[in-house]
């Protein structure tokens, strides 16, 4: 009770941009894990970073947590107005913000509750009680604009408290919730980012990135933060970097660049004196560009490596003995390699019963196969196709023969349909006859005959 009849008695000054001296000390304060840092008045109070105070703030008593220590600052600098830190958090200050954190929790389950009653499209993030229990906020997500007020009359009357319910995007969901992005780590904005920043597409593009959305956008949907965190020494380094396809004036002549590395430093160039051969690696400190000038004076004075980019069209290469005897030696131990695998395989039954039973399919198929290519509309054909290709070739007596020939396939031919009509045209096979009973019949036969002699 004392600690809050002292917030309650404390003066709010609030002193405007025009009444601030040259430099003030201020201490920074944040209310959130990596939240933003707000400034404070010091008001006298020294404290240490990481300590907890009671400061006065736009919404009522806070309790947040030193960001960092006491400090000067000039007036010019500061946001307006700048509120006071009242004093250092005691042990009751703290055990209130644990009440505080509970009545949060049963708050969320109480307004969840309510939003499923009131069928409203919306997603509740978090709740957060202010330290003297004046406002109840509710923070939210929804794709659209959101009707709720009725929903914060059955709160109020519920909580008997104000009410302030607050829609935040993607991004601040994202930050409240937390959790680990495609490298592993826990998300930038949850663990040490204090505010936002802008990012674009402009600066994948600059550092060379996949433009592939799925590979530089976050959980949230938006492109990642820490595509900002080099994106400053890129634009130094691009600056002394030439760009691709520009031409530049090398030790060895002119040639035109393939690729940069801006932060290695490292060019490659095709020469102009050899369009099809090899590119050349070089460091840009050596590279002038068409005036003479040099690109980035003082970084390098030689020649980095050479690297091939092309195979000579006879494809010899200029491989020395130590690489090809480094190939044959490798290509001697993968034959000897497969031959230990293949004896071992023949030792293993089950790759013998595997093996044979995989001889006798190849066996069944190619007798299938034979069957097919001896069928009678299979010679049919082929014998029309000979006639008609040696009509012209051919005497009366060989045309003859062949017509013999089309006529005895036709034969079988249609001797095969007959056999096949009596088949079943559904199922392809002979048609069941009536099974026979024995003499005396079936049960029901029997059964009729016991009724009727009954009779």
């Amino acid at each position: 009770m004392e600690n809050t009849e002292n917030l309650e008695n404390t003066e709010r000054l609030d002193r405007p941009l025009s009444e601030l001296p040259e430099e003030v000390e201020i201490i920074g304060v944040t209310f959130r894990n990596a939240g933003k840092i707000y400034y404070f008045d010091a008001n006298g109070i020294s404290v240490s970073e990481g300590r907890y105070v009671i400061v006065d703030t736009a919404r009522g008593y806070e309790y947040g947590k030193v960001a960092f220590a006491n400090r000067m600052l000039k007036g010019s600098e500061i946001v307006q107005p700048l509120r006071k830190v009242l004093r250092i958090a005691d042990k009751s200050d703290e055990r209130k913000y644990r009440e505080n954190c509970q009545k949060e929790s049963e708050a969320f389950d109480i307004c969840l509750g309510k939003i499923i009653e009131h069928g409203l499209d919306m997603k509740l993030i978090d709740v957060e009680y202010t330290f003297d229990n004046s406002k109840l906020l509710f923070y939210f997500t929804s794709e659209d604009r959101v009707d709720f007020r009725e929903l914060v009359k059955d709160l109020a009357s519920v909580f008997r408290t104000r009410i302030e319910l607050r829609q935040i995007g993607l991004r601040d969901e994202t930050k409240i919730i937390g959790g680990f992005g495609i490298c592993g780590r826990e998300f930038c904005c949850h663990s040490f980012l204090g505010d936002f920043v802008q990012v674009s597409i402009k600066m994948a593009k600059e550092q060379n990135l996949s433009l592939n959305s799925s590979k530089i956008s976050g959980a949230c949907g938006r492109l990642m933060c820490c595509l900002r965190y080099e994106y400053d020494t890129y634009q130094e380094e691009l600056k002394k970097t030439p760009k691709v396809d520009s031409t530049v004036i090398t030790p060895d002549g002119p040639g035109v660049v393939v690729e940069a590395q801006p932060l290695s430093g490292l060019v490659k160039v095709r020469l102009d004196r050899d369009p099809d051969g090899t590119l050349v690696i070089y460091d840009r400190g050596i590279l002038k560009n068409k005036d003479g000038e040099f690109i980035a004076p003082g970084e390098g004075s030689t020649v980095f490596s050479y690297q091939a980019s092309t195979v000579d069209k006879d494809d010899k290469g200029d491989k020395g003995d130590k690489e090809r005897k480094n190939e044959k030696s490798f290509a001697q131990t993968k034959e000897e390699t497969l031959k230990a695998d293949e004896g071992e395989k023949k030792q293993n039954p089950a790759f013998v019963r595997a093996q044979n039973t995989n001889l006798a399919d190849k066996k069944k198929k190619r007798s299938i196969k034979a069957k097919n290519d001896l069928s009678p509309e299979r010679e049919k054909a082929r014998l029309q196709a000979a006639l008609k290709s040696e009509n012209d070739n051919s005497d009366m007596s060989e045309q003859s023969s062949f017509a013999s020939e089309i006529k005895k396939a036709e034969r079988e031919a249609q001797r095969i349909e007959e056999k096949g009509a009596q088949r079943s045209p559904q199922l392809g096979k002979k048609r069941r006859k009536p099974p026979k009973y024995r003499k005396g019949g079936s049960a029901k036969n029997k059964r009729e005959e016991r009724q009727n002699k009954e009779k």
